[in-house]
């Protein structure tokens, strides 16, 4: 089942990316924006988990690997800049190595895989997906497309949206 949820997740993933290169302008962008304090980072990864976990664990354990993450990134300072900006010619070629989604639902089709959350076995509720998708930049140490979203402020809602109508086709 595993490699069922990531086929389907990397849906939500490539629809993402795509949001992330169609969306983020630098120009109206400043880079200090970029890079979450430690304390609003902190607050932001505890609220995302009291709804998990109330006693705060959850969100404790969290943290300690975000700010791992965070520290990582303010240490890229330089190079984040120079991504942005060089952002058009980073954008267009980024954008020549991504593929549609449609395309891999195509692929999961092909091989008979599920193509939607609820053919899984067990089946997971659009809740519970929804909330991997907004909290998953919070939970590992390793730099995701889902962090973008975050540090360079993109409508993660739309996002979701987006990647949501794809996903149910």
């Amino acid at each position: 089942m595993h490699g069922s949820q990531v086929g389907l997740a990397s849906i939500l993933g490539l629809v993402a990316y795509r949001c992330l290169l169609d969306d983020l302008d630098p120009r109206i962008l400043p880079l200090e924006s970029v890079f979450p304090e430690e304390a609003l980072a902190r607050a932001q990864v505890l609220e995302a988990f009291r709804q998990v976990d109330p006693t705060g664990r959850a969100g404790e354990e969290c943290c300690a690997d975000y700010r791992v993450k965070v520290e990582a990134w303010h240490a890229q300072r330089a190079r984040v800049a120079a991504v942005l900006k060089d952002w058009q010619e980073v954008r267009s070629e980024l954008d020549g190595q991504l593929r549609p989604a449609a395309r891999l639902k195509e692929i999961l089709r092909a091989v008979a895989a599920p193509l939607t959350f609820a053919e899984l076995s067990p089946p997971i509720r659009p809740e519970a997906v929804r909330f991997a998708f907004e909290h998953a930049p919070f939970m590992r140490r390793r730099l995701t497309v889902g962090d973008m979203l975050v540090f360079f402020r993109v409508d993660r809602e739309y996002v979701w949206d987006w990647g949501w109508r794809e996903v149910r086709g």
